[in-house]
């Protein structure tokens, strides 16, 4: 599989696109993804359906950018599969029979990178020819014109004389269960505002009635005028 993605955001998303159904059982969670998934692919297969050229708009963009960078470098030729790329103080070897760059670009992506599009400008071959047919339209609507199959209600379904699978015992944890996400150790925490504290004895701000050491109201009042802000660590 070919990816650029190093990162948690694919499922910081999945999260986000699952919204309400996360707080349900299981079996609500896989029925609501379900009914996602056949929404999904069905838009997405209407989508590649749509394009007119062979290649995706985010391909093109990043062969387009690259095509720009593949300006300032100065190519080598070997022989008609192999050439010597350089780029600023650095040489890198492209090999055209088994579509690789030193670089690393062009095998992680399945797009030629900007030494490999300098050396196909200059051999004058077209950069899609080498783009990975995974990146292809007719890889994508592959991908997308399998079908999940309908489900009819739990009430159309025929009864079957056996003994009925019951839930498990639920054992609910004392305390209001937690719904926010677990951060990783690493990861900056979140900073919020949070109220000021008046002491309803002698109305100064910064403690409450029980930590207040008996001043009179209005010099109290006079010397907290400003507001106490403070921040805590959720």
């Amino acid at each position: 599989m070919k990816s650029d993605h190093v990162t948690n955001n694919i499922s910081e998303c999945f999260n986000v696109w699952m919204g309400k159904f996360r707080a349900q059982p299981a079996l609500t969670i896989l029925e609501g993804v379900r009914r996602k998934m056949i929404q999904r692919m069905a838009k997405r297969l209407e989508e590649g359906r749509n394009w007119v050229s062979n290649i995706p708009d985010l391909v093109n963009k990043k062969l387009s950018k690259r095509q720009d960078d593949s300006r300032f470098v100065l190519v080598l030729c070997a022989s008609d599969k192999e050439f010597e790329v350089k780029d600023g103080v650095t040489f890198y070897m492209v090999n055209l029979d088994s579509k690789r760059c030193d670089y690393g670009l062009w095998e992680l992506f399945g797009i030629p990178c900007k030494h490999a599009l300098a050396v196909l400008t200059g051999t004058r071959q077209q950069a899609k020819i080498f783009i990975h047919s995974y990146l292809l339209k007719v890889a994508y609507i592959r991908t997308y014109n399998n079908i999940i199959h309908p489900i009819p209600d739990q009430s159309l379904w025929p009864n079957i004389q056996a003994n009925p699978v019951l839930p498990p015992e639920k054992k609910r944890k004392s305390g209001r269960p937690n719904k926010s996400r677990k951060r990783a150790p690493d990861e900056p925490r979140k900073m919020k505002r949070s109220g000021r504290v008046k002491c309803s004895s002698c109305g100064a701000c910064g403690h409450n009635k029980r930590t207040c050491t008996g001043s009179v109201t209005g010099q109290a009042e006079a010397n907290n005028k400003g507001t106490n802000t403070h921040f805590v660590y959720v």
